[in-house]
């Protein structure tokens, strides 16, 4: 399978379509805190000098917007904990995933 169409599909499956998304671009919420930021865009980086196509800031269809998305990586959803434990991620967000029929082996928690 091409990687254009595991984008196409993992878009037409999970992605909120009502708002923009630009390939290979950081976008950084202004909210998060300096180092979950600087490691959201160190993580880019490494995708991007693998060749690896990625998102940030994409509102799933669940209303979740995961800090960065790589739908050809072997982990398309890639989660930055940089305030809270691998725990409390489970606690507050993980069911979310799972309600999506996204298994938690597809989150990779940095």
């Amino acid at each position: 399978m091409s990687d254009q169409k595991i984008i196409n599909d993992f878009f037409r499956q999970y992605v909120d379509r009502g708002f923009k998304t630009t390939v290979n671009s950081v976008k950084l919420n202004p909210t998060h805190t300096e180092v979950h930021k600087r490691t959201i865009f160190e993580a880019c980086n490494s995708l991007l000098n693998n060749g690896i196509n990625f998102w940030t800031e994409v509102r799933l269809k669940c209303g979740r917007i995961p800090d960065i998305v790589a739908p050809t990586h072997i982990t398309p959803f890639i989660e930055i904990l940089s305030s809270e434990t691998v725990e409390d991620f489970l606690t507050t967000k993980g069911s979310t995933y799972e309600t999506m029929g996204v298994p938690m082996k597809s989150v990779k928690l940095i």
